[in-house]
């Protein structure tokens, strides 16, 4: 596995805003090759990437559309893949992947105590402070799709969701994205406490 750590750092502070890291799996050869020409550059994963609430093992990648659904998981988004979401190799990038996921997640919050109506009484916000998007297939432009999201677990103050997105015509899986979320005080910019009935009903949609 090649691994690449980016780091967003806000210019005015110099202050570390994000991360992101780019797994690669390259040939036995290629390995051998890439470890000799980045020798001089080399560095151990900084503490600041490394991942906390998602497991860095592969994703599975078996799951079926239909099972998702029987197993209490929802349709939250339909669409097609456009021109502009294509990379030069004809294949739909991480950029589209991910604005596809985010504009499902409001689907699945909604069906939680956390309602739109619950959070803009409350002055709240909803944040995803952790990602993992693993590709499955590769979709291309014209490609219909679906996503099924659903949480997959739940804690005192954060939420997994997992969105599976799938080619509509033949329900092939193309990718899965998990997500820790959480929700924010507008004002203090600070993480609150889920509501006590969350750890009650949030669990009915939790997946295998």
């Amino acid at each position: 596995m090649l691994t690449v750590v980016h780091e967003m750092h806000n210019t005015s502070t110099g202050e570390l805003s994000a991360t992101a890291i780019d797994g690669y799996e390259p040939s036995s050869v290629s390995a051998k090759i890439l470890r000799s020409r980045f020798k001089n550059v080399l560095s151990p994963m900084p503490d600041e990437a490394s991942p906390r609430g998602i497991s860095t093992s592969p994703t599975g990648s078996r799951a079926a559309l239909d099972g998702l659904l029987a197993a209490g998981a929802e349709i939250c988004f339909r669409g097609t893949v456009l021109p502009r979401h294509v990379c030069s190799d004809g294949r739909a990038d991480d950029g589209f992947a991910l604005s596809v996921f985010t504009d499902a997640v409001p689907h699945v919050w909604q069906k939680t105590p956390m309602t739109h109506a619950y959070m803009s009484e409350r002055n709240l916000g909803r944040v995803a402070v952790e990602m993992k998007l693993t590709w499955v297939s590769p979709l291309k432009s014209g490609d219909m799709f679906v996503i099924v999201s659903a949480p997959t677990s739940v804690n005192s103050k954060t939420m997994n969701i997992r969105h599976h997105l799938y080619e509509s015509q033949t329900k092939r899986l193309s990718a899965i994205c998990d997500v820790v979320a959480l929700v924010m005080d507008l004002e203090t910019r600070k993480s609150v406490a889920l509501p006590e009935e969350a750890a009650k009903r949030i669990p009915r949609l939790i997946l295998d």
